[in-house]
C-alpha cells in the first residue's frame, strides 16, 4: 500500500543533499524480483538505482577534493 499524500522523499539525488549541508541520510534500500537495488520509503519505491545514488555520492566526493 502506498499512499502520496502520507509519504515525502527528497527531491535532490544524494550529492545534491551532501552539497546542501545533509550529514546524515536515511537509506532504505529495497530489492526487487528481478535483483535491482532501489530505494524505498515506506510503502512507497523511489525507482532509483542504489548504485547511482552511490556512485552520485563517489563523484561528488571526487570533485570536492579536487577543488
Amino acid at each position: 500500500y502506498s499512499d502520496p499524500f502520507w509519504t515525502k522523499t527528497q527531491s535532490g539525488g544524494l550529492a545534491e543533499q551532501l552539497q546542501c549541508g545533509a550529514r546524515a541520510l536515511d537509506s532504505r534500500p529495497f530489492l526487487l524480483s528481478t535483483g535491482r537495488l532501489i530505494w524505498h520509503h515506506g510503502g512507497v519505491p523511489v525507482n532509483h538505482s542504489f548504485a547511482e545514488s552511490l556512485q552520485e555520492v563517489l563523484e561528488r566526493q571526487q570533485t570536492q577534493e579536487v577543488d
